[in-house]
């Protein structure tokens, strides 16, 4: 079966911003990271990331769900819009851009052989060895095998499509 992991998202803001403002207004309310060009913004030490570019783009990271990814968005431009732009909450929606899905296979997973089965598209790194990178064919998508059997995909927004990655790679590790 095949979970939810991580969600995210991207906006736009349509207007350059003041990162020293936001910063300011922000501080007691959020963890801020400056770095340059961007600002990142954390309410909680293991919630979802928001970063804030100078030019208006803006993403939201490491949310649980897509709930979890809207109600972080919408309490961000619900503050921008107080410190920014008072109309930055309405004109503004928010895109998924990645989901990140797990399975858990009982059972350790052969890597190597796994990597001969999957072909030119699986990469298995000499100096780790404890997983398996396999970049599926014809997609933007990264399927991540440990020797544990977790098995990790990326860049597929749909569950349906993830699953049916998800069932190509367990056939391949059988």
């Amino acid at each position: 079966m095949v979970r939810l992991v991580n969600v995210v998202g991207s906006g736009r803001l349509n207007q350059y911003v003041d990162l020293d403002r936001i910063e300011r207004a922000a501080r007691g309310r959020y963890d801020c990271t400056r770095h340059p060009g961007r600002l990142s913004l954390r309410t909680t030490d293991d919630g979802p990331v928001v970063t804030v570019h100078r030019t208006g783009k803006y993403s939201v990271r490491n949310a649980g769900s897509d709930e979890e990814l809207e109600a972080t968005n919408e309490a961000v431009l619900a503050f921008l819009s107080g410190n920014v732009d008072e109309d930055i909450a309405a004109k503004n929606p928010l895109s998924i851009d990645n989901r990140v899905w797990v399975a858990e296979r009982s059972g350790g997973v052969d890597l190597d052989a796994l990597n001969e089965r999957l072909g030119e598209n699986a990469i298995l790194p000499e100096r780790s060895g404890a997983a398996l990178v396999y970049r599926y064919p014809d997609r933007d998508v990264v399927v991540f095998v440990t020797r544990a059997g977790t098995v990790t995909v990326s860049g597929v927004v749909a569950e349906d499509p993830a699953e049916r990655i998800l069932e190509e790679v367990a056939s391949a590790m059988e």
